[in-house]
């Protein structure tokens, strides 16, 4: 599993990227390394990318996830989630039906459905930035 992302202060949003068969555990140490970045930003928006991953995760993680998302770090911004693996996506759904995040995360199949929810114009080639 593979986990990248970049901070956009001027648009005010950060974009996330996993890649590979995704754990509980691989999506708690992403977030605490995104969280102990300095350029990290609780009010920015999210878009995060699941598209090259799939789930190794059980439905039962997903109430551990919901547990480690009540901490104070994590973003009070939306989160458009891109899914294009049917495990994976159901699990994205699964989440949104049990958190307090229901009002915040939307569910997408493309990057221009989801950015275009968080009035952002985001593309996966935001990746290839030189920073």
């Amino acid at each position: 599993m593979t986990f990248e992302y970049i901070v956009l202060p001027d648009k005010r949003c950060i974009a996330q990227r996993f890649t590979g068969a995704l754990t509980l555990d691989d999506v708690v140490a992403c977030t605490e390394t995104m969280w102990a970045d300095t350029l990290y930003d609780q009010q920015y928006d999210i878009i995060s990318d699941l598209t090259l991953s799939t789930a190794a995760a059980l439905p039962r993680d997903v109430y551990s996830l919901i547990s480690f998302l009540k901490r104070p770090e994590t973003s009070k911004g939306r989160c458009a989630a891109i899914f294009s693996d049917p495990k994976a996506t159901a699990l994205g759904y699964f989440f949104k039906s049990l958190s307090t995040f229901n009002h915040r995360m939307r569910v997408f199949s493309t990057w221009e459905a989801a950015s275009e929810h968080l009035q952002v114009d985001i593309a996966p080639s935001v990746f290839s930035r030189e920073t």
